[in-house]
């Protein structure tokens, strides 16, 4: 009887350790797995805050150009004025250098005669 129960508690015991071991290993599996899987998840997150980082150094930048280029815009934009302004006074002295030719012609033809 005895050695029915040491061989019985033997099994079991064996059977125990083995399963023991057998959850063990898949434990080891899966928790490698998940290790993988969490560092494959801070790799990203670093990527991320690069990718982020590049992103926020662009709209700086561009934002800079955006502004530069409304900066040139608005002194093109009063170089035209200033330029129709004088186009304008050209155009005003030209009329009244014909209007002195047509008076002194007017003049030089009173006197004559």
């Amino acid at each position: 009887f005895d050695d029915k129960v040491a061989s019985m508690f033997y099994t079991l015991t064996s059977q125990l350790s083995e399963e023991s071991s057998k959850r063990e290993a898949d434990f080891e599996r899966k928790l490698d797995m998940h290790q993988t899987h969490f560092e494959s998840l801070r790799s990203g997150m670093e990527l991320f805050k690069e990718f982020d980082s590049k992103v926020q150094d662009f709209e700086s930048v561009m934002n800079s150009k955006i502004q530069e280029a409304t900066r040139t815009f608005r002194l093109l934009e009063e170089r035209f004025q200033y330029l129709e302004r004088n186009r304008a006074e050209i155009s005003e002295l030209k009329e009244n250098m014909l209007k002195v030719e047509v008076i002194e012609d007017m003049i030089g033809t009173k006197l004559h005669e």
